[in-house]
């Protein structure tokens, strides 16, 4: 998620001919190779060792070598781990220092924070930020790739000619860490109603093989999609959703794909509230109950698409499409 709302950024900031650099931790699980394809050159620092994280580690020398090489006009910082220690170090290398953020946990040093997601963070920011940095708040500014905004035109239609659900897409992120998939898919089965499941995941998910092998034994009803660079696509093809929180819930909202939320770590838990008090999905907890309330939300979705299609209009009213490029003529005003 993190790399895909800087990719959103870069897209952006590319087609004003500005030059962008990543730089990036290697990891087992990174993408490193996914944004080299897109063009765009990667430092990439050597990986943590396992009980290491970043609050407690000094900025490398490599950072500081490539801020001073390339001395850029404008940094952007995007990871839970870095706060002001690590921002103050690089803030005199750089014109401007943006940190993107939604935890609001944590002191930062920087002239511009970004947090696109619902909810109301402003005071809790103003205790956490120095005086004169500007904050950017709400979905006005979620960052969403211009394969998005390509399918606005066809939202509505969409929207205006649905009537039933015929197919529910399942995105619990690239890695479904939770291993949720699974319950999903046989909740989705037991309601032997013959609706195509379309799933999103990445190859190199630690479930990848227990859902294949699913995907297999229904292979009339299920399509299992890996590695996919066109998730808009993915999206505005779907009814219903069933899918994690972060910024692939907003991707659904913004196409007009309503359906369940459900959160897989502990900050999330406030944004699935908002969804669900939004009226843009329905909350769905991981708990003892979860088969019981998936399945009473999947009953009640299928019997009413007057209600569905009620929360997928208010989702597309909340999230704005064109949010990356409010963010970006923020960042570059005076530029």
């Amino acid at each position: 998620g993190h790399v895909m709302r800087c990719l959103a950024v870069a897209e952006l900031l590319k087609n004003q001919s500005k030059s962008i650099v990543f730089i990036c931790r290697k990891s087992d699980a990174d993408l490193i190779p996914y944004i080299q394809k897109q063009g765009y050159q990667v430092v990439a620092l050597s990986a943590l060792e396992s009980k290491q994280n970043l609050s407690n580690v000094s900025v490398e020398e490599l950072v500081l070598q490539t801020l001073k090489r390339y001395e850029p006009c404008i940094c952007i910082v995007d990871h839970y781990e870095i706060d002001w220690r690590w921002e103050s170090a690089i803030y005199p290398f750089c014109e401007q220092l943006c940190v993107i953020d939604d935890l609001a946990n944590r002191k930062h040093c920087c002239d511009i924070l970004l947090d696109s997601e619902l909810g109301d963070k402003k005071a809790k920011y103003q205790k956490l930020l120095p005086s004169a940095s500007k904050l950017l708040l709400g979905p006005s500014y979620a960052l969403l790739r211009a394969d998005f905004t390509k399918l606005t035109p066809f939202v509505q239609k969409k929207m205006d000619a649905f009537q039933s659900v015929k197919v529910i897409l399942i995105n619990m992120g690239a890695y479904d860490q939770k291993n949720i998939i699974p319950t999903i898919i046989q909740v989705i089965l037991s309601l032997n109603l013959n609706i195509k499941i379309r799933i999103v995941i990445s190859s190199k998910s630690p479930n990848i093989q227990e859902i294949r092998l699913l995907a297999k034994k229904h292979d009339d009803l299920i399509t299992l999609r890996c590695d996919v660079k066109e998730m808009a696509l993915e999206i505005i093809k779907s009814d219903l959703a069933i899918g994690s929180v972060g910024g692939s819930a907003y991707e659904r909202a913004v196409l007009g794909v309503s359906g369940c939320v459900i959160p897989t770590a502990e900050n999330q838990d406030n944004i699935a509230r908002e969804f669900e008090r939004l009226e843009i999905a329905r909350l769905v907890v991981l708990n003892q109950y979860f088969v019981q309330n998936l399945t009473f939300a999947l009953v009640t979705f299928i019997e009413s698409p007057k209600l569905l299609k009620k929360m997928a209009i208010n989702g597309v009213k909340k999230v704005d499409v064109y949010g990356a490029d409010n963010f970006v003529s923020q960042l570059l005003e005076g530029y």
